[in-house]
């Protein structure tokens, strides 16, 4: 994971984890990373990959997305995959077949959010600057 840690995010994904048949405990996570920010900052976006033991003891891997809007006490959970089971071998052509196209489109995903998230950014500084330029007049 990142130098960065979101304690918080992480403790209401394990929260929703344990609510949803999985030891939110155990929880391992590989991504926990911010995708996208609306201005002016309360609704956040964050991508996860993570393992985590299901309540009858087997470990899963799992990838999706949650959605934090402090504004308005409101946490969403998505899961793009099905759980994949850690343990079962998985022949190579399957594999690849099943987890390259995945990962591509994810990464499409995050590559569009952080775009959009940059515009929003630049237009933002743009904006502030005009009213800098416009309040010294």
């Amino acid at each position: 994971m990142g130098l960065i840690r979101n304690g918080a995010i992480e403790r209401q994904l394990r929260e929703f984890l344990s609510a949803h048949g999985y030891l939110g405990s155990s929880a391992h996570f590989q991504v926990l990373e911010l995708a996208a920010i609306e201005p002016p900052g309360w609704v956040q976006t964050f991508r996860f990959e993570l393992d985590v033991c299901r309540e009858d003891g087997e470990r899963v891997s799992l990838i999706g997305r949650c959605l934090d809007d402090d504004r308005h006490s409101r946490f969403e959970v998505s899961l793009d995959q099905a759980p994949v089971e850690s343990s079962r071998p998985v022949p190579e052509t399957d594999a690849a077949n099943r987890n390259e196209q995945p990962r591509q489109t994810q990464s499409s995903r995050t590559g569009i959010l952080v775009y959009a998230a940059a515009a929003l950014v630049i237009a933002s500084i743009g904006l502030v600057l005009r009213q800098l330029a416009a309040a010294m007049s």
